[in-house]
């Protein structure tokens, strides 16, 4: 696990930290890398983001509320990386659905975070009827997007 200390500051709107480059680079990847956070003792999934050579950890509302920090408090990080699979299944009645109104592959295409955030609300939701009802919905905004809709 690699340790340090580092002040909240924003970009935009968005809280985060500066990864050190020396730890950055001892992952020995560019690009997005998975890591499991632990925060003021915290444990957190998280997404260290490339910036210039280097990494940013975003902390959403969830993980400062959880530490009972904000921007410009001082945080204790450890990272490790995270070598889970972060893939989310797609449920087969839903594949079933998209593939019989010829949507699969439009549905492929969407952004991962998209698909991601589609497979996240369709698994909480605990009826069959319910689920029914966002599946239809679903191919209706594959089918007929709009710029007010999520697709």
């Amino acid at each position: 696990m690699k340790t340090f200390a580092s002040r909240i500051f924003k970009i935009g709107i968005n809280p985060c930290v500066n990864i050190p480059k020396k730890i950055s680079t001892s992952f020995n990847k560019k690009g997005y890398i998975p890591v499991t956070a632990k925060i003021n003792n915290k444990k957190f999934k998280a997404t260290l983001v490339p910036v210039g050579g280097k990494h940013r950890l975003y902390l959403n509302m969830y993980m400062r509320k959880a530490i009972r920090k904000d921007t410009g408090d001082i945080i204790h990080i450890s990272l490790q990386k995270d070598i889970q699979s972060r893939i989310i299944k797609t449920p087969l009645k839903l594949m079933e659905s998209l593939r019989e109104n010829h949507l699969l592959d439009i549905y492929k295409k969407l952004a991962p975070s998209k698909r991601k955030e589609v497979l996240k609300y369709f698994n909480s939701l605990k009826s069959p009827e319910a689920k029914e009802r966002f599946i239809k919905r679903i191919i209706l905004l594959i089918r007929k997007p709009s710029k007010s809709k999520a697709f």
